[in-house]
C-alpha cells in the first residue's frame, strides 16, 4: 500500500499481470513478419454430437471453418473453429481474409474473455501434407471464448508450424 496526504490509499499488486495494460497478439505480430493470407478449406454446419463441444453446446448444430494461414505462401496454421452461436453457413465463404472476431461480432456475438491451452503434438499425415511440415512435431492451442455471461461463443483447435513462425506474444506494462 502507499499512502499519500490528500490523496488515500492504492493498492500496489505484487502481481505482474494485475499490471498489463496492452498486449500486441500473435496475429498483429505475424501481420507485422511478412504477407500472412488466409484460405478457407471448408465450411459447413456439423451435428453437434460430432464436435469437441459436444459436452458444452446444447445447440443442434455447430458452425466449422477450417483454414489454413499461410505467412509469405508458406502454409504454417490449420485453424479448426466451432461456432455453437451463429447460422450463417452460406455466408461463411465471406469470411476469407476476416478477422473471425469481426465476423462473430457482426452477426451479434461478442467475446468478452477467453482461455487458451497450448501442448505439443504429433500431427497425422494430413495435417503434415497441408503444412509441408517433414516432422511431425507441431503446437496445438485450444481456445475457448465466451460472452459476458459465460457462454462459449468460439472453440478453436489451431494447429502451428512454430518452426516456421514461433507462438509470441508481446506484453506492455
Amino acid at each position: 500500500m502507499k499512502k499519500k496526504s490528500g490523496i488515500g490509499t492504492r493498492v500496489i499488486s505484487n502481481n505482474l499481470f494485475n499490471k498489463l495494460s496492452k498486449a500486441k497478439s500473435y496475429s498483429s505480430i505475424v501481420n507485422e513478419s511478412g504477407n500472412l493470407t488466409k484460405q478457407i478449406l471448408t465450411a459447413n454446419v456439423l451435428a453437434t454430437k460430432d464436435t469437441p463441444v459436444k459436452a458444452e453446446s446444447t445447440n443442434k448444430n455447430i458452425v466449422y471453418i477450417k483454414r489454413l494461414y499461410l505467412l509469405d505462401n508458406k502454409p504454417f496454421i490449420i485453424v479448426n473453429h466451432y461456432l455453437p452461436n451463429i447460422d450463417v453457413a452460406d455466408e461463411l465463404q465471406s469470411l476469407k481474409n476476416q478477422s473471425l472476431y469481426k465476423f462473430l461480432r457482426d452477426n451479434g456475438q461478442e467475446i468478452n474473455s477467453f482461455s487458451d491451452e497450448f501442448s505439443a503434438v504429433n500431427i497425422d499425415e494430413t495435417d503434415k501434407k497441408i503444412l509441408q511440415k517433414q516432422d511431425n512435431l507441431a503446437l496445438k492451442r485450444i481456445r475457448r471464448g465466451f460472452d459476458n455471461k459465460g457462454k462459449l461463443i468460439e472453440y478453436t483447435e489451431s494447429i502451428y508450424d512454430s518452426n516456421k513462425m514461433p507462438y509470441k506474444i508481446e506484453y506492455e506494462i
